[in-house]
C-alpha cells in the first residue's frame, strides 16, 4: 500500500521572482505542520511558544495574538497532496483542507 503524502500550501500570491515555499512531499501531517511553524516570523514563533507554555499576558497588547496558530500560520493550509492536485480552484483547496466556506462566489 502506498503511503499518503501531505502538502503544506502557501496561500498568498507571490511576486513572479519569488519562489513558492509550498511543499507536497511530507510523509506525515505533523511534518507538514512543523514545516510551516519553522517558516513563521520570529514574532509569531514567540507568540506560539508563549501560548503553548501558558505564559501569555492578556494585558500586554503585543501578546494579544498569542495562539497555537498565529497570523503567519494562517497563510498556509495542510492537506493531502492527492486532494490538492484534484482541486479545480481555491475553494476546493480550502474545502479539502477542512475549511468551511461562509460564502462562495462562482470561481469554477
Amino acid at each position: 500500500m502506498r503511503k499518503e503524502k501531505w502538502a503544506a500550501i502557501y496561500l498568498p500570491m507571490l511576486p513572479p521572482n519569488k519562489p513558492d515555499p509550498s511543499r507536497y512531499d511530507f510523509s506525515t501531517k505533523a511534518a507538514a505542520h512543523q514545516y510551516i511553524v519553522d517558516r513563521m516570523c520570529k514574532d509569531c514563533q514567540d507568540a506560539r511558544i508563549r501560548y503553548l507554555n501558558g505564559t501569555s499576558n492578556e494585558d500586554d497588547e503585543l501578546e494579544q495574538f498569542d495562539s497555537e496558530y498565529p497570523a503567519c500560520y494562517c497563510e498556509w493550509v495542510v492537506e493531502k497532496t492527492r486532494d490538492y492536485k484534484r482541486a479545480k480552484n481555491i475553494s476546493e483547496v480550502m474545502e479539502a483542507a477542512g475549511a468551511k466556506l461562509i460564502y462562495k462566489r462562482d470561481d469554477k
